[in-house]
Formats: structure tokens, sequence, C-alpha cells
């Protein structure tokens, strides 16, 4: 009689552990009795095959590929489109092959006489433009043009110092012989040819007139550096020092004797005046 109870009395405790635990379950899950068999395998099998091509494309894939497709992504760089001209240059200056550039050609000199027959120079800004045959050689052309008007007094005497005037034509044969990103390292043999002129007059005395002529050529060495750091590589700041030889010859016509003088020079573009780097030996382009 003892052990009928002692089992009965443990056939109503597991009875009361299954209701737990089946209350748990109905609590912590979604009873998958309440969701129709079919439904059940339609929604298996959909996951089944996801996770087969998931798995057969992650498969097919370097893992250790650096590549992007630029497609891909949200944004792509510029000059990325492979029908680009560009798409293949490793340098700014290879990008303005074939372009016409303009701009500033730097500070040329032009001789003029002094009033007592020595010679004296006079400073003139050239424009001008340079094009770029091959990614070696190029060409490049300016002209420099110094008017100007007005006059003062001069001496004891009343009378009036004329404003000189000049014209300088200039020709360059610029070669790279190197080039990097942003730097191309160029040799510059070039060529100018100067005119300047002035009058003096004065009251009761005959006009006194000034003139002066100056060849000289030469070569410079230096950089052009474009501004493609800043996404403008069409923008290009030139800079350099070099020799050249120039053959000044310069008149005085006037009352009494007429004075001349010539000289030829051979010396660095810096002459003695260090800071011309900064003035006289850059220039600056635009290529379009």
């Amino acid at each position: 009689m003892t052990t009928d109870r002692a089992s009965e009395s443990i056939r109503n405790k597991r009875r009361k552990i299954y209701r737990d635990a089946t209350v748990m379950r109905a609590t912590k899950y979604v009873d998958r009795r309440s969701v129709p068999w079919r439904t059940r395998l339609v929604a298996s099998g959909t996951l089944g095959a996801s996770l087969l091509v998931a798995a057969s494309s992650l498969a097919a894939q370097d893992p250790f590929s650096d590549e992007v497709d630029a497609s891909e992504v949200g944004l792509a760089l510029p000059d990325t489109d492979p029908d680009s001209p560009d798409a293949d240059v490793d340098s700014d200056h290879e990008r303005v092959i074939g372009r016409l550039g303009v701009g500033l050609l730097g500070t040329q000199q032009a001789a003029l006489a002094a009033p007592d027959g020595t010679i004296s120079s006079l400073s003139v800004p050239t424009v001008g433009a340079r094009y770029w045959l091959t990614p070696a050689f190029a060409v490049e052309a300016g002209m420099g043009l110094l008017v100007q008007t007005g006059s003062r007094d001069y001496g004891p005497e009343t009378g009036t110092l004329g404003a000189p005037s000049a014209l300088v034509l200039h020709a360059g044969l610029p070669i790279s012989l190197a080039a990097n990103t942003h730097f191309s390292f160029q040799l510059t043999p070039h060529a100018n040819l100067g005119f300047a002129g002035q009058t003096l007059s004065a009251d009761g005395v005959e006009e006194t007139s000034l003139a002066g002529f100056q060849i000289g050529a030469g070569a410079r060495i230096g950089a052009e550096i474009h501004f493609g750091f800043i996404d403008v590589p069409q923008l290009s700041l030139i800079a350099g020092v070099g020799v050249q030889g120039r053959l000044a010859s310069v008149t005085v016509k006037g009352p009494g004797d007429n004075l001349g003088s010539t000289a030829f020079t051979l010396g660095t573009t810096l002459d003695n005046h260090p800071w011309q780097i900064f003035t006289g030996n850059v220039a600056a382009l635009y290529y379009f």
C-alpha cells in the first residue's frame, strides 16, 4: 500500500513538471503547430536555397583580392572612366601634352642708352604661349611691350624727359628631362630680341634721341610644377636659373656729337640681383 502511494506521488510530480515545461515553451517560442505544414515546408526550402546561393558566391570570390569594382561603390574617383583620355596618364605633365598654355613667361631685359652714352636696361614683362609637341619637347613664344606716357622736367634748363618704350620678342624650346606626379624637370634653351627708345627735349635745343638694341641667347634649367594636388593640373608655375650671353648696342643722337656703346655680357640670368629668381625667372601658365 505504501509502495502504491509512493509511485502515485512520483507520477503526479512528473505530470506537474511536464505541464510547467509545456507552458514555458508556449510562452517563449512560437507554437509550430499553429503554422500549416505546407507553409513550413516552403519557408524551409526558400531559406536553404538562399544559403546555398550565398555560399557559392563567396566561394567564387577571391578573399585576398584588393580590387574593387567602381560600379559596386556609390561614388567613383575622378578620371576612373576607362574611355577618358587621361585614364592612363601617370603625371600632370602628360595631361598637358598637345594643349596650349597661355600666360606670363617671365621678365626680359631691353637695352637703352643713357644720356651720357652708357648702357642701361629696362625690365619688360613678357606674355606668350607654350605648346608641348611630345612628352619631351615643346615650343614657346612671347612678346613684351612697355609703353609709358607723360613727361618730367630735367636739368637746369626747361624741358622734358620723354617716357621710354620697349619691345621684346622671346622664343624658347623647353625640354622635359624627367617628370613625376606634379613635377617636370626641364631645360629650356631660349633667345630674346629687344628694342627700346626715349626722347629728350629742351627749349631752343634740338631733340635728343636715345635708342637701344639687344640680342641674347642662353639656357635655363628649372622645374614646372602643376597644381594637380588641388585638382587643377592645367595651371602650372615655372621657375629656374641659367646662363645667357647678351649683345647690347645703344646710340645717342642729338646736338653735337653722336654717342654710342656696344657691349657683350655673359653671366647668369640673376645678374647681380639674387631676388630675381622670384621675379624675372618665374612664369605661370594655364593650359587649354
